[in-house]
């Protein structure tokens, strides 16, 4: 059914999508985050330590071009694969690529063809990063994977925005958060924020209070529950 999604993405809403939205809306497991492997589809859940929660911080901002912008970024990564893959034809994907052998054909690429692939080298690594930290209990280190991928998809993959910008640095400085990152396709849109479940209350009285919109938005602040994936429920469920 996932794979059916992405097909509806990819072919006729037009956008060069990866499966991770469907995966998850069809495997998600409650209390638990997908360490999910894109090559094979498999999956490892990782459970979500009681003390800490997620916060969805909705800037209030619809995304503008997210979906053009995706594909260029799309186009990019894959330019930089075929560059890597002339040299070194076991080259299928970006996760097949040390941060070494990148950082050596950076003079063959365009600068910005070599941003787009060094956020996603980098990327690659912090699930497994984020798995481990969480499994650990290790909060704070949960936390600096969190802000290190905001960073990097702000700078090298360039797909944040002012007001995710300003959502998620105002999260930080809040008392009670381990780290925030934006989320989804970016340009507006929402980010996430990892925090202490008994600072959650006063953390989003905060950020209501504090978060200022542009022009003609509001934000929004939800206290997320990892939750089942997708199901039918009720009469629609005994009927199939």
């Amino acid at each position: 059914m996932a794979r059916l999604c992405q097909t509806g993405e990819n072919r006729y809403v037009g956008v060069s999508c990866g499966i991770m939205d469907q995966y998850a809306a069809a495997n998600a497991c409650a209390g638990t985050a997908l360490l999910l492997d894109c090559r094979s589809l498999s999956h490892v859940e990782v459970t979500i330590p009681a003390d800490v929660s997620f916060v969805v911080l909705d800037t209030g901002v619809r995304r503008k071009l997210a979906s053009s912008e995706y594909n260029r970024r799309r186009a990019s990564c894959e330019e930089a694969v075929a560059l890597i893959a002339a040299r070194d034809p076991g080259v299928r994907a970006l996760r097949d690529v040390a941060a070494s052998d990148l950082l050596s054909m950076e003079q063959s690429m365009e600068y910005e063809t070599y941003k787009r692939a060094q956020h996603v080298v980098e990327e690659i690594a912090r699930p497994q990063q984020m798995a481990e930290a969480l499994d650990g209990g290790d909060l704070a280190a949960a936390g600096r994977v969190m802000n290190e991928s905001h960073f990097s998809l702000r700078d090298l993959y360039e797909v944040s925005s002012s007001a995710l910008d300003e959502i998620t640095e105002l999260a930080r400085n809040t008392e009670g958060c381990c780290g925030a990152r934006m989320t989804g396709a970016g340009f507006g849109g929402c980010a996430i924020a990892l925090v202490e479940t008994s600072m959650v209350d006063s953390f989003v009285d905060h950020m209501r209070l504090s978060y200022r919109a542009p022009e003609g938005a509001t934000g929004y602040f939800h206290a997320s529950v990892p939750s089942d994936g997708a199901r039918l429920v009720g009469d629609s469920a005994r009927s199939w």
